[in-house]
C-alpha cells in the first residue's frame, strides 16, 4: 500500500481517515488538477501539532490518491461547497 510504504508516520492515524474527510477544517483544490481535493484536519495531539491531510480523486470513482502528515496548509485555491 502507497500510504504504508511512503508514509509511515501516518500508520497510526489511519483510522483517522473518515474524521478527516467528514469533518475537515478545511478542503483544497489541487494547483495542478481541479479534480483533487485535498481534505485538512489539525491534530494539536501529533508532535507538536501537525495538519493531516487526505488527498482524494473526484471523479466517478472518488478514490483517496494518498494519506500524509504536515505542519501547514499548502497552496492551492479554497474549495466551496
Amino acid at each position: 500500500m502507497h500510504i504504508i510504504q511512503r508514509h509511515p508516520d501516518v500508520i497510526d492515524h489511519l483510522p483517522k481517515i473518515k474524521e478527516i474527510l467528514l469533518a475537515p477544517d478545511e478542503i483544497r483544490i489541487d494547483s495542478y488538477d481541479s479534480s483533487v481535493l485535498l481534505f485538512y484536519k489539525f491534530f494539536d495531539r501529533i508532535n507538536v501539532g501537525k495538519y493531516l491531510v487526505v488527498i482524494v480523486k473526484t471523479n466517478e470513482r472518488n478514490f483517496i490518491l494518498t494519506f500524509y502528515s504536515t505542519y501547514r496548509i499548502k497552496s492551492g485555491e479554497k474549495y466551496e461547497n
